[in-house]
C-alpha cells in the first residue's frame, strides 16, 4: 500500500464502513467487534465532524447516551470521555 496516497476521506470511509460494529458504534478492533471505542469519543468526533460526518457523529453520541442511560456522555466515574 502506498501510504502517500491515503486521503482523509479514505480513512473516514474505512472507519464508517469497516470499523463500525453491528450496534452502530465505532469498534476498538478491526474487523469490527462489540468492543466499542467510546472511551476515545472526544478524540475521533472532532476529526469526523471536520470532514462533515455530522450524522455519524450524532449517531455515536445518541448510542453513547443510550448505553449510559443518561443525557450526558460522562459517567460518574468518568469512564466514557478520556
Amino acid at each position: 500500500m502506498d501510504l502517500k496516497n491515503i486521503s482523509s476521506r479514505s480513512i473516514i470511509n474505512f472507519l464508517i464502513n469497516d470499523c463500525t460494529n453491528e450496534a452502530g458504534l465505532l469498534s476498538r478492533n478491526y474487523p469490527a467487534t462489540n468492543n466499542h471505542l467510546l472511551s476515545d469519543l472526544d478524540d475521533y468526533l472532532p476529526f469526523l465532524m471536520y470532514y462533515g460526518e455530522n450524522e455519524y457523529c450524532k449517531q455515536q453520541i445518541l448510542l453513547a447516551q443510550r448505553i449510559n442511560n443518561e443525557n450526558n456522555l460522562v459517567s460518574n466515574d468518568g469512564s466514557y470521555i478520556s
